[in-house]
């Protein structure tokens, strides 16, 4: 798959550079967890491979275990990117993209 290029966003570049891209989510409609091989399943899953792919980059899964883990994964630097809900409260600390 092609990336575009757009205007060589520096946290893409960033990613880019990094050979890797840190999707942190937590377990909910997005994605489940088979209890008996691990393995992680679902739309999210799914998304956060399409991103990797598009980057041309490796996808690492963090999870944690609610939004506000997510929240401070993002603020503290472990994750780059998340799977998350937009809040007000959310919007206050991390960034979203456009819908």
């Amino acid at each position: 798959m092609k990336m575009c290029h757009q205007a060589a966003d520096p946290r893409v570049v960033d990613l880019v550079r990094a050979g890797k891209v840190r999707v942190g989510l937590f377990a909910s409609f997005v994605y489940t967890k088979d209890p008996a091989t691990g393995e992680l399943r679902g739309v999210g899953i799914d998304i956060a491979r399409a991103l990797a792919a598009r980057l041309g980059v490796e996808v690492l899964l963090v999870e944690r275990l609610d939004p506000p883990g997510i929240v401070e994964c993002l603020k503290a630097g472990a994750c780059d990117v998340a799977l998350l809900g937009i809040t007000a409260g959310r919007a206050a600390e991390v960034d979203f993209s456009p819908p």
